[in-house]
């Protein structure tokens, strides 16, 4: 009986040691701040390299949904999107014991397609120093010692006899 609890106590240990590495379904959100250049002109004798752009101050909330992301302990670099559609996100999300947290988002975003620039392109660069990240899912290892709980809470539930009570009446 002992011999078979002691296995069971190391096998429980074994597995609830955290994984080097945890699929997470993660998504993302916060405030980005930075700018938006607009072209004005792309060539000629007006053009000159001083007045071919128009700047303007660019500040948005945003939320995306990465997917699932193959997250190690520690930090984890992730590229997401594209910079001509819906824009391109780089940041650092990182992993501390499934605690997720996002730092060092870079965003940029351009309406026109890779090449020359057209005049009314624009190109929208900006950052955020955090960000929150949501949706963390549970280690294997973690559900498996979740339901190995309950399995051992209900069989000790089963297995519990009733207590006889004796009452005794004065005479």
């Amino acid at each position: 009986m002992r011999l078979g609890l002691c296995a069971s106590a190391v096998a429980l240990a074994l597995v609830a040691m955290p994984a080097q590495a945890a699929v997470y379904v993660v998504g993302i959100s916060g405030t980005l701040t930075g700018s938006t250049a607009t072209t004005l002109c792309t060539s000629g004798p007006s053009c000159l390299p001083g007045q071919s752009q128009q700047s303007s101050p660019f500040g948005n909330d945003f939320t995306r949904m990465l997917g699932a992301l193959n997250l190690a302990q520690g930090d984890n670099v992730f590229s997401f999107g594209s910079p001509y559609s819906g824009g391109l996100f780089n940041g650092i999300i990182s992993n501390n014991n499934g605690v997720l947290t996002g730092r060092d988002l870079s965003f940029s975003f351009q309406t026109c397609s890779p090449g020359l620039p057209t005049i009314g392109c624009q190109l929208t660069t900006a950052r955020a120093a955090t960000f929150a990240v949501s949706g963390g899912v549970p280690e294997p290892a973690t559900w498996a010692l979740m339901l190995l709980g309950f399995g051992a809470i209900g069989t000790a539930m089963r297995r519990r006899r009733a207590a006889t009570v004796a009452v005794g009446f004065a005479a």
